[in-house]
């Protein structure tokens, strides 16, 4: 076996770690040989097992602690000039994000070495504002104090004390430094100590022509690479910009199905995290990435009915709604009532009876509408918990009646908060006991709030890299995505209270030594592969319509190619043209007929509504700009609708029984997951409450569900493709679809059903067929069918295309076709059949068909309907965009 043992290796951050990790189980399997894996180390992780040694050493909680336990006790005058304004009571709630700050700076002025005193008397000769770091400087000794009164020892303060004195004795064989190219100088200082008083061997990998760049901790000169990034090679062909993110993507999808790429053969460093769900979109698939960024994020989204819990105590009857609304999604404690139904009828009697106020709202809903009261007697439950039980208890308990019959990814995190309860209360148990229940809660709320859940991609999934990480990633092929100067800036340094004047004066890292390690970074990424292996994808806006500049790295090179590369960056690729606000004065000057091939089932219903209207959106691809979404539209609702279906579907088809409880659970499963692969972990209010609504659709339809299994109904197909070629005019136009599902029954015959998701139910027959009156004369003869003795036009071929696609798959047998129709109001789930469907109907729907399809071949897109719902290009039509195109149509 390859034994790595005794090695210890410093690499800068806990995603490094599993990616070395990953390596080395990827060279176990290639070699088909065991390996004995090294102590993996951040730098700070290294310096706490260091001081592990030492007794009583002050956790980062007890440190937050005794920083939030000063602040709100020191005196007021001692915080002179400390905050603008300081509120009339101090309290932890006020404290904490104060103490974040003051941990953070500290933290800052420990690289170079220094804590509040010690740079205080560096700056206190050059005339800086002294009053705020006086205040400070008391603060920090207070904290001291604080530590040392409960027998606490600050590491910084021990750190110093090993520095100054040589006390430190420790034993290292061999330190590997891996992908450091910052290292900040404390822990330089600290292994300088380390080299003298231990056998150690520190070995740092470079090519041979960046050593000399190098100091002896692998820390990069930056006036070396200053100067190399001046002559950074670049070829052009490694560059691609494209117009907006969506086109990005799609150039991405385009070229990972091209290549067919797998784990451990590309790289993808997504700079730009706002594209992820554009890339989702455009792979067809987001389970072809595992994204680390968004796998550990935090638990905040699950304390959040807590956390609004907490502030329920002060009355507010708002807060206390939204709590109820929020606990409702989680766990169902109003049976049959779903929360929208508790939510509008609670509204309807606040504002007749003008309700305000938690107890008033609660008395008076206890004498007139009792069957409201049930948040309100939970309420009670989980008060009188807290009070007997404490802090610590009633969150376990809570959390679990919330959280502990969900999906594993739930379940998961709850494991995770339980375990840090419990570090929590062995920590500080004894000092927590010493708040009211209020406080402690905040406290808690706010740790908890930070932790952060990993998870390790051990499905074979392509890791989205960060920018350290890409150093060190094997893959032979690379894709850098979102390569701006908003996302690798050199200025993230500035702190409000050390700002980059003073960051120099006291020796700290600044945007200029940053600047220099990403030139380092950027030098070796691109020197790693070969040209024709690495691509720089840049779009000219953000998702939210933005403009982006290219990142400065880029402009990096001789002379001589500067003004070609800049003139690639900044050029527009069509001339500008001034359109005036709310009034359209030009006209659309380039009639496009590409030969239409292929054509969707779909599509059919844009063509019969306005046959101009098809023309832009389906041939010119006109549609409106798509904003950032914040809720489902929809036909995305729809589609993720059919993906819980779908599953359902493929489980009964494979032989699953399921009872009613049982398809409840898999319904709640499926549609969590559903939502966590499309949405991630982080959803908004407005996602929550779709998501709700799915699932209470679909529970709706569980009864109906069964009753089909037990009347004989059996699974054909699910998502059946569907593919038929039409021979017109002498050339051949493809029709696609898929059917939804396809059931059989021995007696009864086959059964086609479409899955809907309409506001109400509504029957095949009426989204196929209207009437039309005698003024309507322009529709052509085919379109138009005889239904009884009244005039009909088609307006959408789907159901009929279909069946008779499948009256050629299953010959002699009798088939029916229905909506299986799931609407807003869940009382009225059901099938929707369509009764009478004759063969004149079905012959006067291939009539339809075929006039459509000629039309096309033709490049006849005329006329054009004067109402279409929804229409999206009324005002371009109104004031006569499309004049000369309309010219040319009637040539």
């Amino acid at each position: 076996p390859f034994d790595l043992s005794h090695h210890s290796v410093l690499v800068p951050n806990l995603q490094a770690k599993r990616m070395i990790r990953e390596a080395l189980a990827f060279y176990s399997s290639q070699q088909n040989s065991g390996v004995l894996s090294p102590r993996i180390y951040t730098p700070e992780s290294f310096l706490e097992k260091v001081l592990a040694k030492v007794p009583n050493m002050a956790s980062t909680i007890q440190i937050k602690w005794a920083w939030a336990e000063i602040l709100c006790q020191v005196s007021r005058k001692n915080l002179t000039g400390f905050l603008p304004k300081l509120p009339e009571k101090r309290t932890l709630q006020w404290a904490l994000p104060i103490v974040d700050t003051l941990i953070l700076t500290r933290n800052r002025l420990m690289t170079n070495v220094w804590t509040f005193k010690t740079a205080y008397q560096k700056i206190k000769p050059l005339g800086w504002d002294l009053s705020r770091w006086k205040t400070w400087v008391h603060l920090e000794e207070a904290y001291l104090n604080r530590l040392k009164k409960n027998q606490w020892r600050d590491p910084a303060e021990e750190l110093l004390q090993y520095l100054e004195k040589d006390c430190l004795f420790i034993k290292v064989p061999s330190l590997i430094l891996l992908g450091c190219p910052n290292l900040p100088p404390l822990i330089e200082k600290f292994m300088e100590k380390l080299s003298h008083k231990s056998e150690i061997e520190i070995w740092v990998y470079a090519s041979p022509d960046e050593k000399s760049g190098f100091n002896c901790w692998g820390r990069p000169l930056k006036g070396y690479w200053n100067k190399l990034s001046e002559d950074l090679k670049l070829d052009p062909r490694v560059v691609n910009l494209f117009s907006d993110p969506d086109t990005l993507a799609q150039s991405v999808g385009k070229i990972w199905k091209k290549e067919n790429w797998k784990k451990h053969q590309v790289a993808v460093g997504l700079l730009d995290l706002d594209l992820k769900s554009s890339l989702s979109i455009a792979l067809g698939d987001s389970a072809h990435f595992f994204d680390p960024s968004e796998e550990n994020k935090g638990l905040r989204p699950w304390l959040h009915p807590l956390q609004i819990w907490r502030d329920i105590q002060d009355g507010n009857l708002d807060v206390f709604i939204e709590w109820a609304y929020q606990t409702f999604i989680k766990k169902q404690w109003l049976g049959k009532d779903c929360p929208e139904t508790w939510l509008k009828n609670f509204y309807k009697y606040q504002q007749k009876h003008q309700l305000y106020n938690l107890q008033q709202a609660r008395s008076s809903l206890s004498k007139h509408k009792p069957w409201l009261i049930n948040p309100f007697k939970l309420l009670d439950e989980l008060q009188f918990r807290y009070s007997q039980e404490g802090v610590f208890a009633f969150i376990k308990d809570t959390w679990q009646i919330i959280y502990n019959s969900s999906p594993e990814t739930v379940r998961t995190s709850y494991q995770i908060v339980h375990d840090a309860l419990n570090l929590l209360e062995k920590k500080l148990f004894h000092e927590l006991s010493k708040l009211t229940s209020k406080e402690s809660l905040t406290f808690i709320l706010d740790y908890l709030s930070k932790i952060q859940s990993k998870a390790e991609n051990d499905e074979g999934k392509i890791s989205l890299s960060g920018w350290l990480d890409l150093l060190w990633n094997p893959a032979s092929n690379l894709i850098i995505i979102g390569f701006h100067e908003v996302n690798l800036s050199s200025n993230d340094n500035i702190n409000a209270y050390l700002p980059e004047s003073l960051q120099l004066t006291l020796g700290l890292p600044t945007s200029v030594d940053q600047y220099a390690v990403n030139a380092y970074i950027f030098k070796r990424i691109l020197s790693s592969r070969k040209s024709k292996q690495k691509k720089i994808l840049l779009s000219k806006t953000s998702t939210s319509g933005e403009p982006l500049k290219p990142n400065r790295l880029l402009f990096h090179g001789k002379r001589e190619h500067l003004a070609e590369r800049t003139e690639k960056f900044f050029r527009r690729d069509f001339p500008p043209k001034p359109i005036p606000m709310n009034d359209w004065v030009g006209d659309w000057k380039q009639p496009l007929h590409p030969t239409i091939n292929k054509i969707s089932v779909t599509h059919f219903v844009d063509f019969l509504q306005c046959p101009f209207r098809f023309y832009l959106k389906n041939v010119l691809g006109m549609q409106k700009p798509n904003q950032r979404k914040w809720e489902i539209e929809p036909k995305d609702y729809g589609t993720l609708f059919h993906q819980s279906l779908e599953e359902y579907y493929q489980n009964l088809k494979s032989g699953t029984s399921f009872s009613e409880k049982s398809l409840q659970e898999f319904f709640n499963y499926t549609v969590e997951k559903v939502f966590l692969h499309r949405f991630g972990k982080s959803q908004n209010a407005l996602l929550q409450i779709q998501k709700h609504s799915q699932l209470q659709r679909l529970k709706s339809g569980i009864p109906l569900l069964l009753e089909r299994v037990n009347y004989g109904w059996r699974v054909e197909a699910i998502e059946k493709p569907f593919r038929e070629t039409h021979t017109i005019q002498g050339k051949n136009i493809e029709i696609s679809g898929k059917i939804d599902l396809i059931e059989s029954h021995p007696d009864r015959g086959i059964h086609l059903i479409d899955f809907k998701t309409f506001e109400q139910s509504t029957s095949p027959i009426e989204k196929h067929l209207r009437k039309i009156s005698s003024r309507e004369q322009d529709y052509p003869s085919w379109q138009i069918a005889i239904r009884g003795d009244r005039p009909i036009v088609w307006i959408d071929l789907q159901i009929p295309m279909y069946i008779n696609h499948l009256k050629k798959t299953f010959p002699n047998r009798k088939i029916l076709a229905s909506y299986l129709v799931f609407p807003a109001a869940v009382s009225e789930t059901g099938f929707s059949d369509w009764e009478n469907l004759t063969e004149e109907l079905l012959l006067s729907a291939s009539s339809c068909r075929d006039g459509v399809l000629r039309k096309i071949t033709q490049g006849d897109f005329l006329p054009i309907r004067s109402s279409v719902a929804n229409d999206p290009f009324k005002e371009l039509i109104e004031k006569g965009a499309f004049k000369n195109l309309l010219q040319n149509f009637s040539t």
